[in-house]
């Protein structure tokens, strides 16, 4: 069967971003296409293993963020 499913529809279906309607057209192809069933679990596994992403910057950034606060609140304002 051929499927009108893509890689990148299946990326948003997996960081739920798809719509109401990508969503039965993904979860339709999951049931009735091995293929792409083949290529989510292919693509779930990748993303699984991508690096988990630090949002906390360094001490030494935070420090320099606040000298450099510091030091334009004492420079006078014209």
């Amino acid at each position: 069967m051929e499927s009108d499913v893509t890689p990148e529809l299946l990326i948003k279906y997996i960081y739920h971003e798809a719509n109401l309607d990508e969503c039965i057209r993904v979860t339709t192809a999951l049931h009735d296409d091995p293929q792409v069933f083949e290529l989510y679990t292919s693509l779930l596994n990748t993303i699984q293993e991508l690096p988990k992403v630090k949002f906390a910057p360094s001490n030494g950034t935070i420090n320099d963020i606040l000298g450099y606060s510091t030091n334009q609140s004492l420079e006078p304002t014209l």
